[in-house]
């Protein structure tokens, strides 16, 4: 299934087709929410406050590039996978997954969320960041599901819809 990585560095948003939180700390945009580090300038996020967030993004993979000490004494919560130059590739223990409610296999693709095997009677709500430019296919209904903290929201998609739909960015 699809998960996200939360990265430090920058590097993976551009070089990959990971789904990547983060971005630029010192821009105040909306989606920020999404980026821990934009809160922690430091680096240093608390273990209870990084383990919930991880669940809340269904991140599986977090690289940092700096205070390595203080993420690898979080045996609980991450295991270390590689350091590729100063940054720390660690994957998370228990990864949440993207449906956060409903169920269905999700895939993706640019500009293209696929869900697969959902139950028609029951909502949906995946763990993207909603966009009001987002239509479903075949007709079915989108809403914005609240966050707490996060003014963006995540995806719900309103039942009844198809077992199998594609969640397209543009109409």
């Amino acid at each position: 299934g699809e998960r996200h990585v939360v990265d430090s560095s920058y590097g993976l948003l551009s070089t990959t087709r990971l789904h990547v939180l983060g971005g630029f700390e010192f821009r105040s945009l909306e989606h920020n929410a999404a980026h821990l580090f934009a809160r922690y300038l430091d680096g240093v996020v608390p273990e209870r406050v990084l383990a919930a967030h991880l669940e809340t993004y269904a991140v599986s993979y977090l690289v940092i590039s700096r205070h390595h000490g203080h993420y690898l004494a979080m045996g609980d919560t991450l295991r270390p996978v590689r350091r590729l130059g100063p940054h720390l590739v660690l994957r998370v223990l228990k990864p949440a997954t993207v449906v956060a409610a409903g169920r269905g296999r999700v895939t993706t693709a640019l500009d293209r969320i696929r869900v697969a095997g959902s139950r028609p009677d029951e909502d949906l709500v995946l763990r993207f960041h909603h966009d009001p430019a987002f239509s479903c296919r075949p007709s079915c209904r989108l809403a914005r599901e609240p966050i707490p903290g996060d003014a963006v929201g995540f995806v719900r998609v309103l039942a009844p819809h198809p077992a199998d739909l594609t969640i397209v960015f543009g109409k």
